[in-house]
């Protein structure tokens, strides 16, 4: 599906700061530093989403440094 990524602040209209479409992600920036959302995200469109938790989005960044610290410190 396409989504809006859609801003407001106090007393302003919404402003679409950004699209999102197929194989693209937000909410990430919350999600590793346990802050309020900055955004809301409006379907333009019938789509899917896929959500997943605090603890999973972190333990996903964590095995992923892992592995690229290893492969950088043992080579190819």
């Amino acid at each position: 599906g396409q989504f809006d990524v859609v801003i407001s602040k106090a007393g302003a209209t919404e402003s679409v700061v950004a699209t999102r479409g197929p194989g693209t992600s937000f909410g990430e920036l919350a999600l590793m530093y346990d802050s309020p959302r900055a955004a809301s995200v409006v379907a333009k469109a019938e789509g899917v989403v896929w959500a997943v938790s605090r603890d999973t989005f972190r333990r996903i960044l964590m095995r992923i440094t892992d592995e690229t610290r290893r492969e950088i410190t043992v080579g190819p």
